[in-house]
């Protein structure tokens, strides 16, 4: 069943140089109020938006979930490879993004947080097989190789969200960021994975995704 709602806080505490990061996972109803009251105690915490795809007449306004958080552990030189945190509330669930090749769509999400992000990629991940056990996509997960296999990803657009007022860690700058990208006209009809990743300061990337269905011009 689709959460009612979700947020995922993440919180930065700075002490002696090293840098602590604190991820609690807010799921619908069954949150507790102690994780609220907690992250009320700090003054740095990242809320990730919700993040929607439409297309130019309106038609659908298709939402994605965070997948996962990407922690660059090189900022605190403790690792020299990133750090993938799972949601382990996600998964992929109707209604799927309907993508025509040629038409431009528009990635859209709130940019009110007092931590708003720098910067925004878009990549298309062809779904090459799926697993015989697996009866429908919202069975499956995109992370594991036994659920589907994916195939390269397509890089659709790298975009600023840079707002006037609202630089990293500041407050001010509320707006609404909207960035656009056209579907290739070579691309082959099937289901791809549609990724959004919203890059924050302190080297957290936020990684949203649901699985989308690129049919021809005339077969919309």
């Amino acid at each position: 069943m689709r959460k009612t709602s979700s947020t995922v806080v993440i919180i930065l505490i700075f002490l002696s140089g090293f840098t602590v990061f604190l991820f609690s996972f807010e799921i619908g109803n069954n949150s507790s109020n102690n994780g609220n009251a907690l992250a009320q105690t700090f003054d740095k915490a990242i809320f990730f938006p919700q993040v929607n795809v439409t297309d130019s007449s309106n038609d659908q306004n298709t939402s994605l979930d965070e997948e996962f958080i990407v922690v660059n552990t090189n900022a605190s030189n403790n690792f020299q490879i990133p750090i993938e945190v799972a949601n382990p509330d996600f998964g992929l669930y109707p209604p799927f993004i309907k993508l025509v090749d040629g038409q431009k769509y528009t990635v859209n999400f709130p940019n009110d947080e007092d931590i708003k992000p720098t910067s925004m990629s878009i990549k298309l991940a062809p779904i090459l097989s799926v697993s015989s056990d697996i009866q429908n996509l919202t069975d499956a997960d995109p992370e594991n190789p036994d659920d589907m296999t994916l195939g390269k990803p397509i890089d659709m657009g790298h975009y600023s969200t840079a707002v006037a007022g609202g630089g990293e860690g500041q407050e001010g700058g509320n707006s609404n960021i909207n960035s656009s990208f056209i579907v290739p006209t070579n691309l082959k009809s099937g289901n791809y994975i549609l990724y959004i990743y919203l890059q924050y300061p302190y080297g957290i990337t936020g990684v949203f995704s649901n699985a989308a269905t690129i049919t021809g011009l005339e077969k919309k």
